[in-house]
């Protein structure tokens, strides 16, 4: 009985609300993007550094299908939320890259599990030029079709 409950809650979407992404981004030592609990001091700490970050998402960004999200902005708190239309999100397993840039910051580019419902990200960028290039995206059927040519055109 729970397995057809939970198949009914994935096949519905998750709830009428879906997943949103929440999180917050903060200035600090170097960039990175951590997990946190809603009740994690350094979430909630009075702080106004990441106000205007740009917040990029990927859902399953190494899949053949990409799900880019629109750009979100943070707002004066440095606190963004990003929604996330994938069936189950929240407790089902996706990866996502995360890229968050601000203008006189180095940007964060990290590629993680989508959190569990309750959870929070931390995005922590450091003051600095950006001089970083972000990792490239990964277009899995086109290096699959580059690796494949010779063999289709007989040459191995």
């Amino acid at each position: 009985m729970g397995v057809l409950l939970l198949l009914a809650v994935v096949t519905s979407g998750g709830g009428c609300g879906g997943y949103v992404l929440k999180g917050r981004v903060v200035e600090g030592p170097g960039p990175a993007v951590m997990v946190v609990g809603s009740g994690d001091e350094r979430y909630g700490m009075a702080d106004q550094s990441g106000s205007g970050a740009e917040v990029l998402v990927t859902v399953d960004p190494f899949s053949i299908r990409p799900n880019r999200m629109r750009p979100i902005v943070a707002d004066g708190s440095g606190y963004f939320e990003v929604p996330i239309r994938e069936q189950g999100a929240g407790f089902l397993e996706y990866e996502i890259r995360m890229i968050v840039k601000r203008a006189g910051y180095v940007s964060a580019d990290e590629t993680l599990d989508l959190p569990r419902s309750g959870r929070r990200l931390l995005v922590v960028l450091p003051r600095g030029r950006d001089r970083v290039e972000p990792k490239r995206e990964v277009d899995v059927l086109r290096e699959a079709l580059e690796e494949s040519g010779p063999y289709l055109r007989g040459e191995k």
